[in-house]
């Protein structure tokens, strides 16, 4: 039977990351088994670097905090963790025979509470870890209400983790997120939203991250999201075009390159091939990049550069080398801003006349 200390009915009975009264045991490490935790691999805290300086610190000054168990239901002698799998890690890394722990004798719901808790307590999650750890609950407990008062949170945030990790199924999302672009919340979920728009737009979004990892993200996704479509991902047809029929920049800047690059046509040539209303949009995506190369500055474009070069961003034998050259002609602060501007530093770039 869960002794009346571990019936625990909310993340809020739980607030020290030790609870209870159960004595203090030392246990061999390579008695305790870990079944799924909250925390994901990729935690920061989980990298084999982070783990040995915890392993040296624990050898050096003694573990601080217990880890929290439970007695294995199937193996006589084992233990479960709970809570501290770091702890754990880190001690078997350094090859520290024991650890020191706390045996709750707890149910799986009981067990994922604690563990929850103590995590919570810690701020030991990323924010996607705890989003899903508040989806596991809803899974269990069937209603958003019950949720939040597990954990002491309003109804509004957990609807707001439940969009979050719903929002990581798109594929802009898991490459911010995989990329470490952004993991913010609001960001998140807004930019699933633009991709179920407009997933050129959303593409876009993408791309002026990866070339200004620093810039406000939440804010780019936000006028991406405008119904004006401030971002310029998709335009007007241009002449000829059956009005019913929208084109995207990235198809646009294909179009130009060819013309430049490939047909060998001077920029004012170039330029008659599109309306005045797709040079606007053309224009309107080179300067957003122009600016974020403002924002990057000279300190930060070496970084920036090979940010982009390593994830094949950057290229001078497609329509990449727009961006990038807008970008860099506003790093080092040009006064030339204008799409004529830059397809002729574009040209300059591969050595051609203008």
């Amino acid at each position: 039977m869960t002794p009346p200390e571990c019936q625990l009915k909310r993340l809020s009975d739980f607030q020290s990351p030790v609870a209870g009264t159960e004595a203090l045991r030392r246990i061999g490490t390579e008695l305790i088994d870990c079944t799924t935790q909250i925390r994901s691999q990729s935690n920061p805290g989980l990298t084999e670097e982070s783990l040995r300086e915890l392993g040296q610190a624990m050898k050096a000054q003694g573990q601080l905090q217990p880890v929290l168990l439970r007695p294995h239901p199937n193996a006589a002698g084992r233990f479960l963790m709970i809570a501290g799998e770091r702890r754990l890690r880190a001690a078997q890394l350094v090859h520290l025979p024991t650890i020191l722990a706390r045996v709750f004798e707890v149910d799986d719901a009981a067990a994922s509470r604690l563990q929850r808790a103590e995590n919570t307590h810690r701020e030991a999650l990323t924010q996607l870890e705890q989003a899903e750890a508040v989806v596991a609950d809803y899974n269990r407990l069937g209603n958003v209400a019950a949720v939040a008062a597990e954990w002491g949170k309003s109804e509004a945030w957990v609807s707001q983790a439940r969009a979050y990790v719903r929002a990581t199924d798109s594929p802009s999302v898991q490459l911010v997120m995989t990329e470490g672009l952004t993991s913010d919340k609001t960001t998140i979920t807004s930019l699933a939203k633009l991709e179920a728009r407009n997933p050129q737009a959303a593409n876009e979004v993408v791309q002026t991250l990866r070339v200004a990892p620093n810039a406000n993200a939440r804010q780019i996704v936000n006028d991406a999201l405008k119904p004006t479509a401030a971002s310029g991902d998709v335009v007007s047809p241009g002449r000829g075009e059956n009005a019913t029929t929208e084109v995207s920049v990235d198809a646009l800047l294909e179009q130009l390159y060819t013309a430049q690059f490939t047909e060998h046509r001077s920029v004012q040539d170039a330029l008659k091939i599109f309306s005045d209303s797709q040079q606007a949009r053309i224009e309107k995506v080179l300067r957003k990049h122009y600016q974020l190369g403002q924002q990057a500055g000279l300190e930060k474009l070496t970084e920036a550069v090979v940010r982009r070069a390593r994830r094949g961003d950057i290229s001078g034998n497609d329509s990449r080398l727009y961006r990038i050259v807008a970008f860099l002609e506003g790093a080092r602060g040009s006064k030339s801003d204008t799409l004529a501007d830059f397809l002729q530093k574009a040209a300059a770039s591969r050595g051609l006349p203008h």
